[in-house]
Parts: structure tokens; C-alpha cells; sequence
């Protein structure tokens, strides 16, 4: 009898579609997790190797940093031996050698680079491919190497040197020769004034303003609501000692919390002390970005006092502007002169370049400038006899000048600016160093002041 096989529809068949759907879910959900994994595997990836190459834009900036400390430290050391060896022979220098090492030589690995390679130098007429024609022979390798001498600066080691991923750059200002903030703290508003001249107190507060109000920065201040004298004002107001706001010519307002309470600036006090940052100037009422920012390198929270109090500026490195209102400060105590024309730019001109030929030398002599200047003013006023200029015992003889002694002719604190980068990844260090008094000839006095990191 024949078998007879029925098809059969039942549980079986049901199982086995879910058994499919498992098994693709499976796959699915594996899937996924593979590509999660794969995901975040490359996602941590790519953050360490940023962080790498971050760490190394900071060791390359590092790098930039103690690369301009040596060069601070060498400056110093040729600038007393070449002093040294000028005072052994007895002669006068009409240069200034004072200017630092690492500001007439910044440090820029790119460009060493690029002048090592020769790229983009200027290869002269004739530097299209001229090979040489049959008969002719061609330049020998010691003329090859010679041209490749020429045409890059191969130093010896340089290549060496230069042999790491990433560049970094450096450089320095002198903070010295900017007009320091934290002066008022020093300073008693309520001092009783000299006959017919403010107190130290308003005398800097008036220098500040005559600084802001020059031509060249009317437009940065057309649209402020706050006037200049005030903003200077509120500025002394947050350093100097005591709480009360002082009003120029030594009157007393109200409180200084009054300028900050309720405000957009918020519930803040003044701080009654000196800056710590740059960055706290903002707290100041009347301070803002848009002309501040501008104006920031032309001023300072690190600046040089004298024995006697006196706040003193080296003009061999200041800007212009600051050495015109220093110009323009003094000339307010000169009673004696009648009124310049200082309207005329060709005599601000003559007084500035009368103090910048005093900053001659290795270590200019601030009695001297203080004297090219007060003979520069009776040649513009064409007043008085001839003013003949005779060095003394150790330098020039001190005059009656306050010239002299709002000035220096040295530096004691350097703002180091360092830039370390890898691709496209930078890091940036911004430093102060306090090479401590006479100009850091002893590299153990030297402090560092400030250090953030970008």
C-alpha cells in the first residue's frame, strides 16, 4: 500500500518565522552596536590626538618661552661687556644698544624654516630652467653648493634643530615704557598740593586724560557716554586706598559702590588695591571693550617707582603718544616758558626726537635726555643763550627737572607672548617677567609675575 505524505500546517512553521525574526533582530541589534562602538572608538581616537597635539603646542611654547629668557640673559650679558669695553675706550656712542635681544630678534621657527629652505627668495634675474646646452658643463657640486649657501641660511645644526612637528614663535614688549594703573595705589588722594601744581594724585590722573584725549584717539571715544576725566577718575577711584569717590581738586564725593550698584555691571565693590590682571579692568565703570581693547598696549599693572615715589617711564621704548603727554605733563610745571605752539606737529616732533637722541649708548643716561630736552624747548622758543651739555662725575649732572624724574632710561618687567602650534591646533602662553632693579643683571632676582595660558 503506497505511503501517502499530507503537508501539514501547525505550531512548526509559526516557530520557525519567529526564530527568523530573532535572528535578524540579532543582527540588527549587533549591528548597531558594532557601528556605536566603531563610532565612539573613532570619536576617542581623534580627542587624543588632539590632546597630543596640544601638548605638544604647549612644549613647543614652553619652548618659545625659555628660548626668549635666553635671549633676555644674552642680551643683558653683550650689552655690559660691549658698556664695559665703550667706558675702557672713552667713547660716545650716537646709537642707542639698549633696545633688547628679543625684541630685535624674534623668535619664529616658521620663518627659520623657510629661510633655511630658501623658499620665496628673491632668486634674481635669470632663474628660469637654463639647462646646459651640448659642449657646456654644468654647474660642479661645489658651485651647487655654494648657490644653495646663498640661496637659504644653512646654519650649522639649524636643520637639526628645526627637525620636530609644529612651529612656535615668540615675542616681547617692554611693560616698562607704558603708563602704569596701579600708581594710585600708592598715592594719597587727600594730600595737601604744592603751590600752584595738583598733588601726585590729580598730576596722574591729568597726565591719563591728556594721554586719552590726544587727536589720535577722538574717535574711539566720540560715541561714550562716560567722559574721559570721569572714566580716569573711576579708575583711580578702584585702586587708590580708601572708599570714597575723589573728585578732582581733592573734594569727596559719595561712596564709590554708589557707581556700581544696581547697574549692568552688577552688585560689584571697588577694590581698593592693586589690579591683579589685566582683565580686571573691566570691572571698572566707564571701561569698555571698544576703546580699551585698542588702548590696552599702551598701558600696564607692573610699573617702575623711584625711591622718592616718583612713577617713571622708559622712553626709549615708550610709543610716541606716551612720550607726548610725558612731554606735555612737564611742560605744565615749566612756568617759566611762554606757550609753545603745540598745535604745530613739527614741534611735538622736535621735542620727541630730542628725548629719543638722549637714548644713546648701552645704558642711556636720563639726566642727559632730561637736558636735549630742556634744550630743545629754548631752540623752539628761541629764548635764553645756547644750553652746552657737560657729563659729570658718573653720568650727567642732575638738573632741576621733573622731566627727569617721571622717566627711566632702563627696564625691570617684560611681557613675554609665546605661540606654540601643530596643524591647526595653537596654544598661546602670555607672561611677566620682573627682571628685578638695574635691569636684571643678576638672573637669580628674576621673578615671574604673571602666567596664563590660551
Amino acid at each position: 500500500m503506497p505511503l501517502i505524505f499530507k503537508k501539514v500546517h501547525g505550531p512548526r512553521s509559526s516557530q520557525s518565522g519567529i526564530a527568523l525574526l530573532l535572528v535578524i533582530g540579532s543582527i540588527v541589534l549587533l549591528t548597531m552596536l558594532s557601528v556605536e562602538l566603531a563610532y565612539n572608538a573613532q570619536i576617542e581616537y581623534h580627542l587624543a590626538y588632539r590632546q597630543k597635539q596640544r601638548l605638544q603646542a604647549y612644549y613647543l611654547a614652553q619652548s618659545a618661552y625659555h628660548l626668549t629668557l635666553l635671549e633676555l640673559k644674552m642680551g643683558n650679558a653683550v650689552q655690559s661687556q660691549v658698556g664695559r669695553a665703550v667706558e675702557q675706550a672713552n667713547v660716545n656712542l650716537a646709537v642707542d644698544l639698549s633696545v633688547p635681544l628679543c625684541q630685535q630678534f624674534p623668535i619664529n621657527t616658521g620663518l627659520l624654516r623657510m629661510l633655511g629652505s630658501g623658499e620665496g627668495m628673491d632668486q634674481g634675474p635669470g632663474t628660469r630652467d637654463q639647462r646646459p646646452e651640448a659642449g657646456e658643463q654644468g654647474p660642479t657640486e661645489e658651485d651647487t653648493a655654494g648657490l644653495s649657501g646663498m640661496g637659504g641660511f644653512h646654519l650649522g645644526g639649524m636643520e637639526e634643530f628645526l627637525e620636530f612637528e609644529g612651529d612656535f614663535e615668540a615675542e616681547c614688549f617692554d611693560d616698562s615704557s607704558r603708563i602704569d594703573l596701579n600708581y594710585f595705589y600708592t598715592q594719597n588722594p587727600e594730600a595737601p598740593s604744592a603751590e600752584g601744581q595738583e598733588n601726585s594724585y590729580d598730576a596722574y590722573k591729568k597726565f591719563i586724560v591728556q594721554f586719552l584725549a590726544q587727536p589720535k584717539f577722538e574717535e574711539l571715544f566720540k560715541d561714550q557716554k562716560t567722559p574721559i576725566p570721569e572714566i580716569v577718575r573711576n579708575i583711580a577711584d578702584w585702586v587708590d586706598p580708601n572708599d570714597v569717590i575723589n573728585e578732582w581738586g581733592g573734594g569727596q564725593g559719595g561712596s564709590e559702590e554708589s557707581l556700581y550698584r544696581d547697574t549692568a555691571l552688577g552688585d560689584w565693590t571697588t577694590k581698593n588695591g592693586k589690579f591683579s590682571t589685566p582683565g580686571e579692568i573691566f570691572r571698572v565703570a566707564g571701561v569698555r571693550d571698544d576703546w580699551w581693547i585698542p588702548l590696552s598696549e599702551y598701558f600696564t599693572i607692573y610699573g617702575i617707582t623711584d625711591p622718592k615715589g616718583n612713577p617713571q617711564i622708559n622712553v626709549c621704548r615708550a610709543p610716541t603718544e606716551v612720550t607726548q603727554a610725558l612731554i606735555l605733563r612737564y611742560l605744565e610745571t615749566r612756568k617759566d616758558l611762554p606757550p609753545l605752539p603745540l598745535g604745530d606737529p613739527e614741534v611735538m616732533d622736535r621735542l620727541v626726537m630730542a628725548v629719543l637722541e638722549g637714548c644713546t649708548g648701552t645704558k642711556p643716561d636720563k639726566n642727559k635726555i632730561a637736558q636735549d630736552l630742556d634744550k630743545a624747548l629754548l631752540e623752539v622758543l628761541k629764548v635764553g643763550p645756547p644750553v652746552e651739555i657737560i657729563p659729570g662725575e658718573g653720568g650727567y649732572a642732575p638738573k632741576t627737572s621733573p622731566f627727569a624724574d617721571w622717566i627711566a632710561a632702563e627696564s625691570r618687567f617684560y611681557r613675554l607672548a609665546m605661540r606654540g602650534q601643530v596643524q591647526d591646533t595653537v596654544v598661546e602662553i602670555e607672561a611677566v617677567m620682573d627682571l628685578g632693579e638695574g635691569g636684571g643683571a643678576d638672573t637669580r632676582k628674576w621673578k615671574l609675575v604673571y602666567w596664563r595660558i590660551n
